[in-house]
């Protein structure tokens, strides 16, 4: 219990730690567009402030029940200076994101459509199921499997970014699950779910940021051809270095193949934002163009679920490579 000196200076301490943190994760969010707080009429510092103001609530005897029972329940007194900044963060971020959930609950009635979509989908999914705990609703990755809670909740913008890159414009909510359930494979160490109503959030945000980026992409209003020539090259870049390890290494994939993923991909987006020619080819025609021997059930059977990956991958990058631009 925090009572003497020493504990009110660190609790103290405590507070101050969580409302930078805090702070600086919402600043992050309305950099990224995925937050609007003159929407919600408040400022960042008020919502901020809102946000941990749950984990210093003090009960009869003067304990900070929530702040206590999070660090209680982890190996706190084995780690060192870093180990405690990240514990920190990482329920900070959490309540943040509760708070944004609550904000947008609370103003924009389209966040409980998402809300139900999400439901509909786990429901329907064969690896995906709703389980509720501690009054929360979750979706949990594996339909006998219990939700894993001696396990870390993933980091927010961690999975915000798997989720983002699988959703484009016109993507669908069971999309979203899909990147749950691949983020949770390679992941293993998290928690193997996420809060229904944090999820939404994030899938709405995907929705709101790639639908405006894109569509600024595609008309031509902002960005000139160069801006976007330069963007996807970026975006291309960003799966040659990042998915190697992944495909070509666990997957026993050929490099010359992952190569003509990359000249796909690149083709395929370079059509629907360069040249406004999306509709005229398949993904397969684009791949078959790079790979004259292919066939369709070749295709299908051995490189679909990679390509479209990528695209979506690369997509979610040219986006917000696309809206750094814009904010800058």
């Amino acid at each position: 219990m925090l009572h003497g000196r020493r504990e009110r200076a660190a609790a103290r301490f405590l507070v101050d730690a969580s409302m930078r943190m805090a702070l600086a994760y919402l600043r992050a969010k309305t950099r990224m567009g995925t937050l609007d707080p003159k929407r919600f009429g408040l400022s960042l510092e008020d919502m901020a402030i809102d946000s941990i103001a749950e984990l210093y609530e003090r009960d009869e005897t003067g304990k900070y029940v929530e702040i206590c029972t999070y660090f209680e329940s982890i190996p706190w007194s084995k780690m060192d200076d870093a180990g405690l900044e990240i514990a920190l963060r990482r329920i900070v971020f959490g309540k943040v994101t509760e708070r944004m959930f609550r904000q947008y609950r609370e103003n924009d009635p389209n966040l409980g459509k998402v809300i139900r979509n999400i439901k509909d989908a786990a429901a329907a999914a064969p690896d995906t199921h709703l389980e509720r705990v501690d009054g929360k609703l979750w979706i949990v990755v594996g339909r006998d499997v219990a939700l894993a809670t001696d396990r870390p909740t993933a980091p927010p913008d961690l999975l915000e970014s798997y989720v983002t890159a699988a959703l484009g414009k016109d993507g669908r909510t069971s999309e979203a699950l899909d990147a749950l359930a691949r983020f949770f494979e390679f992941h293993p160490h998290y928690r193997n779910g996420y809060s229904v109503s944090a999820l939404a959030t994030m899938v709405r945000s995907a929705f709101i940021r790639l639908g405006a980026a894109l569509e600024d992409a595609t008309a031509g209003e902002t960005f000139t051809e160069g801006e976007i020539a330069d963007a996807l090259s970026a975006a291309i870049d960003m799966l040659r270095t990042t998915l190697p390890s992944t495909y070509v290494s666990t997957q026993k994939l050929h490099t010359s193949t992952f190569d003509v993923y990359l000249h796909t991909v690149r083709d395929i987006l370079a059509s629907t934002y360069l040249h406004g020619t999306a509709s005229h080819c398949s993904h397969f025609d684009v791949m078959a163009s790079h790979s004259p021997a292919l066939t369709r059930s070749e295709y299908r059977r051995e490189h679909r679920n990679k390509v479209e990956y990528m695209v979506k991958l690369a997509r979610a990058r040219l986006a917000e490579l696309l809206l750094d631009d814009a904010v800058i």
